[in-house]
């Protein structure tokens, strides 16, 4: 207790004239002390068990039993108070064997040891009362300890505390389960755990974050387990990094999923991809199968049946064009190169694959279908020329779906600014499968007009 407030004092002394000017010295003096006076061992403690008092003034020397034995009996009630032992002129041993059985201090029977007590009593109350509140605090602070302690121990991630130099100073039974470590932490190096390729500190991000501070975030593989890894740094008042938090948090089932998850979408675009080839296949079997008939339908035309194969054999080779970009896809085959191409060429070609569709059946479905050219000579650009024309074949084949009771459809080649430029007409919707097919597969730039539908290509 401050001595701010009214001091409560028990004075244990049998003289009354002793007592009498002890308690004057202490009330007299400009300190505040309320003393109590108690005349033999028997009622100090009686009076002991019914009061809290700040301190103790006892006289070694108590009829039947001596200051030092009635110290054992307050340390028997656990009466936490400090004791003034005063003792005879010359009895320092005494004094000092009772300072070891728990007393705070002595004054002897000097001249003017009754001027020294007020002073040395509040010294002693100061001084126990700053004992309490260091032992209080500490109580606070073991059980905050101990409360993140128990928090540490039953998380459900890996907590280690490194030191300044790589070493684990602590480490909860999630991180010792995740790192296959004991209780033996002195001697375990946390990059050693990490970097079993002999590299050290300088390589590993524990180290690096001892060098830099802040925080690291990162994932490392151990045991065959993936973590994910959080480490920050606590720094000292002079700035220097002086230890490490680490995080681990087992992230291998997640991975696992993750990675069945791309599987799986992988899988969906191979689907959608086989889809797409397969309507490309029907496309070329379609050039292929119907000059063929037009060729057993008519072999009296040589030049025409050699027109026909060549268009077939074109068609064949495209075909072989898809299943190579099949191979591009799933790593097989490397990535093709670009070449010369005239892109007129490419457009008739186009044409006459398609011709069966747009020339025979239609009439004979009696449909009337009219196919015009507009071609702006020597137009070169550089491509894939098997490309170019899937993308024109199909293009001509969702116009023709687009007109089933006839029309017109008008194909321009012309120079747009630097750019080779295929329109045509009228105006077609394409589905998101052949958007993409043109995107992938030509590496062209596909714009929609409200009038036409134009193919840009930069010019040779």
């Amino acid at each position: 207790m401050g001595l701010l407030n009214m001091a409560s004092i028990l004075l244990v002394e049998d003289n009354d004239d002793h007592a009498i000017l002890a308690q004057a010295a202490l009330s007299g003096s400009d300190r505040m002390f309320d003393v109590e006076r108690a005349i033999s061992a028997e009622e100090c403690l009686n009076m002991l068990v019914g009061r809290d008092y700040d301190a103790i003034v006892m006289d070694y020397s108590l009829p039947r039993r001596n200051g030092l034995e009635i110290l054992q009996d307050i340390e028997k009630l656990s009466y936490d108070v400090p004791v003034v032992m005063i003792t005879s002129h010359g009895d320092e041993r005494i004094a000092v064997e009772s300072i070891k059985r728990g007393a705070y201090d002595y004054v002897t029977k000097s001249d003017d040891y009754l001027a020294k007590l007020p002073l040395v009593l509040q010294k002693a109350i100061e001084a126990h009362e700053m004992a309490r509140e260091r032992a209080e605090l500490q109580n606070k602070i073991e059980e905050s300890e101990n409360r993140l302690r128990n928090i540490f121990d039953n998380v459900e991630v890996g907590i280690v505390e490194v030191n300044d130099d790589c070493s684990i100073s602590y480490a909860n039974p999630k991180a010792k389960h995740y790192l296959n470590i004991d209780d033996n932490l002195q001697d375990t190096n946390i990059c050693a755990l990490f970097m079993g390729n002999g590299k050290g500190c300088a390589s590993c991000e524990v180290g690096k974050c001892l060098k830099n501070g802040g925080s690291v975030s990162y994932e490392i593989e151990h045991n065959n387990r993936q973590f994910s890894a959080t480490i920050n740094a606590i720094k000292g008042n002079d700035g220097s990094v002086k230890q490490l938090v680490q995080v681990l948090m087992d992230v291998t089932e997640q991975r696992e999923l993750q990675n069945q998850l791309v599987q799986s979408e992988r899988i969906g675009a191979l689907g959608r991809m086989a889809s797409g080839v397969a309507h490309d296949f029907n496309n070329i079997l379609a050039a292929i199968l119907g000059r063929a008939e037009l060729m057993l339908m008519d072999t009296s035309d040589k030049e025409k049946t050699e027109r026909d194969l060549r268009t077939i054999q074109q068609a064949a080779l495209d075909g072989a064009e898809t299943v190579r970009r099949i191979q591009e896809y799933t790593g097989v085959a490397k990535q093709k190169e670009f070449t010369g191409i005239n892109v007129n060429g490419i457009v008739q070609d186009a044409l006459r694959m398609t011709e069966p569709r747009w020339k025979d059946q239609t009439q004979r479905d009696g449909v009337k279908m009219d196919v015009s050219l507009d071609l702006e000579s020597q137009l070169n650009t550089t491509g894939s020329a098997s490309d170019l024309r899937e993308v024109l074949t199909n293009m001509i084949f969702n116009a023709l779906d687009a007109m089933p009771g006839g029309g017109e459809l008008r194909l321009k080649t012309y120079d747009d600014g630097g750019h080779v430029c295929i329109s045509m007409n009228p105006k077609i919707l394409y589905s998101s499968r052949f958007l993409i097919a043109c995107l992938l597969y030509a590496e062209i730039s596909i714009t929609l007009f409200t009038e036409e539908d134009r193919v840009l290509w930069k010019k040779h």
